[in-house]
């Protein structure tokens, strides 16, 4: 593929392959016909919210795009339109993701302490 191919890819697809597998820098390879498709943009952002960054400025100001973003990575609120931003339902929406994630976080940690404590009650 050259360089060319590589920044002008029409089809959905295989952009959404290179998002997933690699990484959200690959929107840019998207065409710009892509770029200006909200749903390609909710595609994209569900397999790597980060993607945002890489959307026309109508679609990082679309609230489906940014709270379907924002769910799946909470730093893709950085590249939201300013107006998104401050938006209650999108950030009362982050904050119980993170309280999810750090209930998640604490079961993990709090598994990982018993096992330790299982696996040197055991050694004794």
């Amino acid at each position: 593929m050259d360089e060319e191919e590589k920044t002008n890819i029409d089809d959905e697809e295989e952009v959404l392959e290179l998002i997933k597998k690699k990484d959200s820098f690959y929107a840019l390879c998207a065409s710009k016909r892509l770029l200006r498709s909200k749903k390609f943009a909710l595609k994209a952002v569900a397999a790597d919210g980060l993607a945002l960054e890489y959307f026309t400025k109508k679609i990082r100001s679309d609230f489906d795009v940014v709270l379907e973003a924002v769910k799946q990575n909470d730093n893709a609120l950085e590249f939201a339109s300013q107006d998104l931003k401050g938006n209650e339902y999108i950030i009362n929406n982050l904050i119980i993701e993170s309280n999810i994630n750090m209930r998640y976080s604490y079961l993990k940690i709090e598994s990982i302490i018993l096992h330790l404590h299982y696996m040197n009650t055991n050694l004794i």
